[in-house]
């Protein structure tokens, strides 16, 4: 198996311009895939949802040809490597396009873009709603299997975005570009910062506090909302303050 982490990355590279309509890009990736909805991006990549002959799934594709060794070819080796070891919390890869060759395990067209797809997880962005505690002990359960598993640790950039909770309540890390590692670290500190801020969305949204935040506006103490936020997300975890709400 490859480097995970390879010498040559997409920063300061050129990327290829995505100028075809959703349908024709998933149809060049894949004719027995129908395009079935924007699911996001940025300059590196497409998310799109898409149905096929197994159901629904996300077909990622990435903006870059396939010569060049992107942050999405890391991703598709810890994916594979991921969806191997059968770890919780991490989306199953189902099949992998003009990827590398030791996780396609086909030849490929350098100047062809290269894709993965994956399963359709059915739940909700991590801030849609307040998270009780084992979803925090969910994801330290994952931060502990990605790691022994891959020798990553949570992206770098980790953030409420990247989590889908399904319908059990299990989170599902999303995106693994910028997983970190090799030298990577156990990282609570991350982990604890998502509690604190889905505790102080939650908080700045009950009526009593909107109420505090019109009246402090009034007269010029709007500070008062978001202080009282800040208090309660500070409390100590093992007091639970879950349980206030």
């Amino acid at each position: 198996m490859g480097e995970i982490y390879p010498g040559i990355t997409e920063r300061g590279m050129r990327r290829v311009p995505l100028d075809e309509t959703p349908e024709e890009l998933v149809n060049e990736i894949d004719p027995s895939l129908s395009y079935a909805g924007w699911e996001g991006g940025g300059c590196s990549n497409r998310l799109f949802k898409v149905i096929g002959p197994n159901g629904r799934g996300i077909l990622k594709i990435s903006s870059a040809p396939a010569r060049i060794e992107t942050y999405g070819h890391k991703e598709h080796r810890l994916l594979k490597r991921l969806t191997e070891a059968k770890v919780t919390g991490i989306p199953k890869a189902i099949q992998f396009y003009n990827s590398c060759k030791e996780v396609s395990g086909r030849p490929y067209n350098p100047e062809k873009l290269s894709a993965v797809l994956r399963e359709f997880v059915e739940g909700t962005e991590f801030d849609a709603q307040f998270r009780e505690p084992k979803t925090y002990d969910r994801l330290v359960n994952l931060m502990f299997a990605i790691g022994r598993e891959a020798q990553i640790g949570l992206p770098q950039d980790f953030r409420s975005d990247q989590i889908i909770v399904d319908l059990s309540g299990q989170p599902h890390l999303i995106d693994l570009e910028e997983a970190s590692g090799p030298d990577y670290k156990l990282d609570f500190e991350k982990i604890e910062q998502l509690r604190r801020y889905n505790i102080q969305a939650k908080l700045e949204k009950l009526p009593g506090l909107r109420l505090i935040d019109k009246v402090g506006n009034f007269l010029e103490l709007g500070y008062l909302t978001s202080g009282l936020a800040r208090a309660f997300t500070f409390i100590d975890p093992l007091e639970k303050p879950y349980g206030l709400f």
